[in-house]
C-alpha cells in the first residue's frame, strides 16, 4: 500500500478487518512521513513486511520502523526488505512482545542493537561462514 495516499480514514478502516493477518507497505520517497493516527492499533496483524522499494537510506527505514511498530503490537514475524546492503537498528522490535521471527533481506542487525536470543533471525543473502 502506498503510505503517501494512506490517510487516517484508511488506516482506521484496517482495524475493522478481522482477518488481516499480513500487512505490507513500503518506502516510496525520502521524507514522506508515515501518517498513522495517534493510538492506532491493528492487533490482528501477525506478519508485517516493510519494503525499501525506493532504495532510500537505511536511516529512513529505521525511522519508519520506529513509527510503525507501535500500531502492530501482535506481530510475530517481521520482514524487512532493504534493497541496499547495510545495518538497521532493530531496537524498536522491543515493542513487540510476541515477536518470534525476523527476516532481513539485504540488511544486517546493527551490532549495537542485537535481537534477543529467543528471536529467530533469517538473513538473505545468507552470511558466509
Amino acid at each position: 500500500m502506498p503510505t503517501r495516499d494512506f490517510g487516517t480514514e484508511q488506516w482506521s478502516a484496517l482495524t475493522s478487518l478481522s482477518e488481516l493477518e499480513h500487512c505490507s507497505f513500503g518506502l516510496a520517497e525520502e521524507g514522506v512521513p508515515l501518517k498513522l493516527p495517534t493510538g492506532l492499533r491493528i492487533p490482528q496483524v501477525k506478519t508485517l513486511s516493510i519494503l525499501n522499494v525506493a532504495r532510500l537510506p537505511l536511516s529512513e527505514m529505521s525511522r519508519l520502523l520506529s513509527a510503525a511498530l507501535p500500531a502492530f503490537p501482535s506481530v510475530r514475524k517481521l520482514q524487512l526488505y532493504g534493497a541496499i546492503d547495510g545495518f538497521i537498528n532493530l531496537s524498536p522490535t522491543a515493542l513487540l512482545p510476541e515477536l518470534q521471527e525476523v527476516f532481513l533481506s539485504y540488511l544486517r542487525p546493527h551490532p549495537d542493537h542485537p535481537l534477543p536470543p529467543h528471536i529467530k533471525l533469517t538473513r538473505y543473502p545468507r552470511p558466509r561462514t
